[in-house]
């Protein structure tokens, strides 16, 4: 995917799911000339992504006659909220289920914590979620005083999260201008997640996959569970 496209995906992107002020005049929310074609690729490729309606508000930001256009507002799923390791997804469950019996719940951490979880199961399964790691950023912004760090810090160490999260919050620091104090869940810089992020974008539109070599690095036990549940559905199949 050419670089112009790449970039005004971005830049819209930002605009439309982060920035809330005023974008005249601001060098960073510049859109590149591009041809009908290379537009047409751009809306094929935030379809693909599940992003169009991040980018419909940037859209009404950035560009003239665009105020038909209607805002956008979606919770990210999380239906996948799962792990694959057995005694990881019980800690998970034991967590949920303490937390909504403690006296002091904090249904918002829970949620935090959910979306971290499914963005997980994404990269293990298949690739970055764009709109995912989007979520998780919004989240973060809008419930910024509402989450309880400790916890969160507590959470992610008990269930063996600690470096996926990690992953996920330097997306948000090397992809979407956050600040790293921002983020509860961030610990070091880890500066391949840009290459990983911007890999999903770039190709959009073409059959790709998540480095298995950096699965078994942020998350091993995980990793392990899902290929080694993978191969036994498949003996199954067979014998069936």
């Amino acid at each position: 995917m050419h670089s112009s496209i790449i970039n005004n995906i971005t830049t819209l992107l930002k605009a439309g799911a982060f920035y809330n002020g005023n974008v005249n005049g601001n060098a960073n929310y510049k859109l590149e000339p591009m041809s009908q074609h290379k537009w047409r690729k751009l809306y094929k490729a935030a379809e693909a992504l599940n992003v169009l309606g991040y980018v419909a508000m940037g859209a009404q930001k950035l560009l003239p006659n665009s105020n038909e256009l209607v805002p956008f507002q979606r919770e990210f799923p999380l239906t996948e909220a799962s792990l694959f390791n057995h005694w990881s997804d019980k800690h998970l469950l034991e967590v949920r289920e303490e937390e909504m019996n403690a006296p002091d719940t904090s249904e918002d951490t829970l949620t935090l914590l959910d979306t971290i979880v499914a963005n997980a199961h994404y990269i293990i399964t298949t690739d970055v979620n764009i709109e995912g790691i989007i979520s998780l950023g919004r989240m973060v912004r809008q419930n910024k005083d509402k989450i309880d760090t400790t916890k969160l810090a507590s959470w992610l160490s008990h269930i063996g999260l600690v470096q996926i999260a990690n992953l996920e919050a330097n997306m948000l620091t090397l992809c979407w201008d956050f600040a790293p104090e921002e983020i509860p869940f961030y610990k070091k810089e880890y500066r391949k997640a840009k290459t990983l992020h911007d890999n999903v974008i770039r190709k959009a539109l073409d059959t790709h996959s998540f480095s298995t070599a950096t699965r078994i690095n942020v998350a091993l036990t995980e990793t392990v569970s899902y290929n080694f549940m993978n191969a036994i559905s498949k003996i199954t199949d067979i014998e069936e």
